[in-house]
């Protein structure tokens, strides 16, 4: 088995039309340590598109399920016999998933693009696996973790004092009685119609005794 580095990540390559092959894959955790895949089944599809809605997978070119064959070494082999691979020329898409049979966890390995290629000859094809050829090996990186997401809220800028004063303060507005704010509120505005009155009679008096004083 070889380690191929292919231009473009999610392109496998050629595949030819009506010939057996085995596909290597090896799946390892970030520290290049092989993941144990026991427990799990591995599904293998083949499609014209990248995704549909074919719920059962009825139009995939190509469906097997099988358990990996060494589970502690984190590997697997897709085996395709020339049945498998006699369809129309032209390019398709594979994707592999690991599935925990018990949980039922499903991990999503690699989506990869493949040309399928023709040739003459047609009389051969069988469903027979026999001593396969060997195609490029997949090597897939897992990880046991997402990365982190780190999340900054304006209040998180506040300093503690900060933080505690405006506390107090939303506490402060909570205590306050609106309805006794209402009130003295009309009490004042009362208030200030009855000093205006007042205002008006003094001015009233202020010029009745300017009336006097002037005929005197």
């Amino acid at each position: 088995m070889v380690k191929v580095s292919y231009k473009r990540k999610d392109y496998y390559g050629q595949i030819p039309r009506g010939c057996s092959l085995t596909i290597p894959v090896t799946i390892k955790d970030q520290t290049g340590t092989p993941i144990d895949l026991t427990g799990t089944m591995v599904s293998f599809t083949v499609k014209k598109d990248k995704f549909d809605f074919d719920r059962e997978d009825q139009m995939a070119y190509i469906a097997k399920d099988f358990s990996p064959q060494e589970p502690l070494n984190g590997n697997f082999y897709v085996k395709l016999n020339s049945q498998d691979t006699d369809f129309e020329p032209g390019d398709y898409f594979f994707d592999i998933q690991i599935v925990n049979v018990t949980s039922g966890a499903v991990f999503r390995a690699c989506v990869l693009q493949f040309e399928l290629t023709g040739a003459p000859t047609n009389r051969n094809v069988n469903n027979l696996d026999g001593e396969c050829g060997i195609g490029d090996q997949i090597l897939i990186l897992g990880t046991n973790k997402g990365n982190e997401i780190n999340i900054m809220s304006p209040t998180g800028m506040l300093s503690g004092a900060a933080w505690n004063k405006l506390m107090e303060l939303e506490e402060a507005i909570e205590e306050i009685d609106l309805e006794a704010v209402e009130e003295l509120t009309s009490r004042v505005t009362a208030l200030e119609i009855e000093v205006g009155s007042i205002d008006d009679v003094l001015d009233n008096i202020i010029e009745l005794q300017d009336s006097i004083l002037g005929e005197a």
